[in-house]
């Protein structure tokens, strides 16, 4: 499971790469996020049916969400998929909301941290050495990243039309 996880840090650059090579390339992109969220959803699974849970994976995985997560807000907000303004959002608003969601990624991890190392069981690495899953809310919540992600890189990167829809 772990090297499905490995798989997903690798994909932050590929990712970024073909979001800037054209609508052909834009599809890639798509598909690559597509891939990493779906690693996402098969290395947990793996690792809790085939009892592989360990330390590191519960620590890298986290980090690897978040790598494609900010990576792609920020490949948006500097390219933003088509003109905003036409649809009335104002052109701040898109890098205004990936930084809300990366500061909100990183304070999510300090709590996520500091929690282990005060033994708050609020931790990946709770305790005595257990490990303890992502709540209920953050799971939601990284679902709901990855959905309006995947959208927004489904309409075409940075020459603003949509390869998904046509």
């Amino acid at each position: 499971p772990t090297v499905l996880t490995l798989m997903r840090v690798a994909a932050v650059p590929a990712l970024a790469w073909a979001y800037f090579q054209g609508e052909v390339a834009a599809a890639a992109a798509f598909w690559c996020f597509a891939g990493a969220a779906i690693t996402d959803f098969m290395d947990g699974y793996l690792a809790r049916s085939l009892g592989q849970a360990t330390r590191f994976g519960a620590f890298l995985d986290p980090v690897a969400d978040k790598l494609i997560v900010v990576t792609t807000m920020v490949l948006l907000a500097a390219a933003p998929p088509g003109p905003l303004e036409g649809v009335g959002v104002p052109a701040w608003a898109l890098p205004a909301a990936a930084l809300v969601i990366a500061c909100r990624e990183l304070l999510v991890s300090a709590v996520r941290v500091e929690g282990g190392w005060s033994g708050s069981g609020c931790s990946i690495v709770a305790g005595a050495g257990g490990l303890v899953g992502a709540p209920r809310q953050g799971s939601t919540n990284g679902s709901l990243h990855t959905r309006a992600s995947a959208h927004l890189l489904s309409q075409g990167g940075t020459f603003g039309t949509s390869w998904a829809s046509g």
